[in-house]
């Protein structure tokens, strides 16, 4: 059983190295003519979910909160296949949030391990933080490539520019700024309760420092914050600290939904105010109610429009219809309508009453804060 776990969390950290090295890896499989082999860490994710469900089920050791998110994704993808009419979107929709499930099912894997993980994440976040810091001052091929798959043109490494100040956005190893921005905050971040107090500071500025080289505004305010409860949190309240979770959340859930009943107008005159707030504003102003209106009006508030009826399945066999939703709330929304919601408010709900006695636990809670922060502008479920 130790030996099926291992190989359950060593596919894991394969497919976490693939998404470090997402770009480049996509740059050379396509040079050489099998860019379909990008795609095959994340088929290693399939054939162990399978292989661990079918395991839990012979032992009889299945666990009650994988079968509730089992239920719930039957529900969505029924609910998929009836506004989209289409099994291979939905199908598609599955495949891209695959290691949400994976993620589950490994979780109490990763627990039993948890001392033993430093060397593997510090490889990931070294390579992350190497890759962004290199293409500062050099242009990496991969940057703004594009390959053909199925006769579908799709994205290698995304070359693009920051509004207002037009700062180049940095990729480093991966698809993109935003990209390689998460993985560096979120890879500290569990660095940082792993290792030794003498480390923790300097690891923890370089990470910030290489976040804002990718000019990834939503992670980088997320780094700024948990700088603060680092040095402040002590001092906080614990009834105050536990009010955060439902707040990030609610506030998640609002925001987009404030945007259907009242019309923003940011204003952004100048080059670092346009830098700021722009793609925000265009959240506010457009990409989130024509979002909830799409799933509306193309299926349901109720039960959304199931998987695959929003996000990247959208841009393959929806294009007119497609929305990135650039919210946790509204992709929830748009895979499971009020369902969904409820679910993001539980989630804040039940984070809020989470022990905080061990350091294992209080880097969950920071974890879970910085998810809820970033599912303000990211839809999270497809990163």
């Amino acid at each position: 059983m130790r030996r099926l776990e291992g190989v359950f969390l060593g596919i894991g950290f394969v497919f976490l190295l693939s998404e470090v090295f997402g770009g480049m890896l996509r740059y050379y499989l396509a040079s050489l003519g099998v860019a379909p082999l990008i795609y095959l860490p994340k088929a290693l994710l399939a054939v162990g979910l399978a292989g661990a469900v079918l395991l839990s089920l012979v032992n009889k050791r299945v666990s009650l909160f994988f079968l509730l998110v089992l239920a719930l994704a039957v529900e969505f993808s029924l609910v998929g296949y009836a506004f989209v009419g289409n099994s291979l979107q939905v199908t598609f929709g599955l495949w891209v949030i695959l290691p949400f499930f994976y993620g589950i099912l490994i979780l109490p894997s990763i627990l039993r391990v948890w001392s033993r993980l430093r060397p593997y994440l510090l490889l990931l976040w070294g390579s992350a933080v190497i890759g962004v810091i290199i293409n500062a001052f050099h242009d990496w091929p991969w940057v703004g490539f594009a390959y053909s798959l199925g006769g579908v043109e799709v994205e290698g490494s995304r070359a693009w520019f920051t509004a207002g100040l037009g700062l180049f956005r940095i990729p480093g190893f991966s698809r993109a700024s935003f990209e390689a921005a998460s993985q560096i905050l979120l890879l500290g971040l569990s660095l940082t309760f792993l290792m030794r107090m003498r480390w923790r500071v300097l690891l923890w500025l370089v990470s910030g420092v290489a976040i804002v080289l990718t000019t990834s505004k939503t992670p980088l305010g997320i780094w700024l914050f948990l700088s603060l409860m680092f040095v402040l949190g002590r001092l906080v309240p614990l009834r105050f600290l536990r009010l955060l979770p439902v707040f990030f959340a609610l506030a998640g859930i609002g925001l987009p939904l404030s945007s259907v009943y009242v019309s923003y107008d940011p204003k952004a005159d100048s080059a670092v105010e346009r830098f700021l707030v722009a793609s925000f504003a265009d959240r506010l102003g457009w990409m989130w109610p024509m979002s909830l209106q799409m799933v509306v009006e193309h299926g349901s508030w109720l039960f959304g429009r199931g998987i695959g009826g929003i996000g990247s399945p959208q841009q393959y066999f929806e294009p007119l219809l497609y929305s990135p939703a650039d919210n946790l709330a509204v992709y929830l929304f748009g895979l499971g309508g009020v369902v969904g919601l409820l679910l993001l408010a539980a989630y804040g709900l039940i984070a809020s009453s989470f022990p905080l006695r061990t350091l294992q636990n209080r880097f969950f809670f920071l974890l879970t804060l910085a998810v809820l922060l970033e599912g303000w502008t990211v839809n999270v479920m497809e990163s």
